[in-house]
């Protein structure tokens, strides 16, 4: 099951976030992994900031501010509980380095994995199959909302043609 929703918050909520998140006024923290994996490898960093972890929000302004949003993501699921979510950041890559290739959350955590895109970037995202067959490249887009099995791996290329690439990674249970 891969679905995709565009346009899926008003405009005015999804400026109040861009402004916020890529205007400078965010504390992003620096992951020199952004899955967790490859931290010996000088291309798979990025920046991040948590909003959700094992299903408590943050008690961040960050928090607040993308409540709404992910309530949105949960209803678009069906799914009752966010269990984790985090906004991250890569940024520009020559090479449109590709990260590893990966699962969010380990094989017995039966979840849903959503990607909000906040901003047009470059830099795909790819879902595999278990035998490495790519089912699908979506293409970050703002205010695009991807949905898929969480047991599918998958990975994104950081962008070439851009800044940034900004995205709110949820894992619904």
């Amino acid at each position: 099951m891969i679905k995709i929703f565009d346009d899926l918050i008003p405009y005015s909520y999804l400026e109040d976030i861009q402004n916020y998140f890529l205007n400078g006024n965010a504390p992003w923290i620096f992951m020199p992994s952004m899955t967790y994996g490859e931290e010996g490898d000088m291309e798979s960093f990025g920046l991040s900031i948590s909003i959700c972890n094992n299903g408590m929000f943050e008690q961040t302004y960050q928090a607040t501010l993308l409540k709404g949003l992910l309530y949105s993501i949960l209803e678009q699921t069906g799914k009752e509980e966010i269990f984790r979510s985090r906004i991250d950041m890569t940024l520009y890559n020559p090479d449109g380095y590709r990260h590893e290739v990966h699962t969010d959350l380990p094989d017995h955590m039966k979840n849903i994995t959503t990607i909000f895109y906040v901003n047009d970037s470059d830099g795909d995202t790819l879902i595999y199959n278990d035998t490495g067959h790519l089912l699908k490249a979506v293409e970050p887009r703002q205010n695009r909302l991807l949905v898929f099995d969480g047991s599918l791996p998958h990975t994104g290329h950081s962008p070439s043609n851009h800044k940034s690439r900004v995205l709110i990674n949820t894992n619904c249970m």
